[in-house]
């Protein structure tokens, strides 16, 4: 899942194999083609954004179902949220150039005791299934 088009949360989809499901909405896919094509060029075009979204889509793996939703502008003009509600370790990422905000059945050690903590991205959580 691409939140939004910027680098550290797109670069890493050429780490996966080539035709890997990767969603994200249709804004960040027009983004990724317009602001960074010559990245994706060659090998790297195969794991693009694959399916893509204009307003609400769900997801099913493993019997979970995560709802992502295009909710306007946020961090970028094409982020996405994402909700599941059977994942036991719920996140929520605020993205902006000044503050993430998380909620997380286990805290980050940078976090303060608010769960707030100053950054210019989101962090990445392997969320356990309950």
């Amino acid at each position: 899942m691409n939140t939004h088009y910027h680098s550290d949360h797109t670069h890493g989809n050429p780490g996966f194999p080539a035709g890997t499901r990767v969603v994200s909405t249709t804004r960040t896919r027009a983004l990724l083609d317009a602001l960074d094509a010559s990245y994706w060029s060659g090998a790297a075009a195969e794991t693009l954004p694959n399916e893509t979204f204009d307003t609400t889509h769900e997801i099913r793996l493993g019997g979970k179902t995560v709802r992502v939703s295009y909710l306007g502008r946020g961090h970028t003009s094409g982020d996405l949220v994402a909700l599941s509600s059977k994942i036991a370790s719920s996140i929520s990422a605020i993205c902006s150039s000044t503050t993430a905000t998380r909620t997380s059945t286990s805290k980050p050690a940078a976090a303060s005791s608010s769960g707030s903590a100053r950054s210019t991205a989101c962090w990445r959580w392997t969320a356990t299934t309950a």
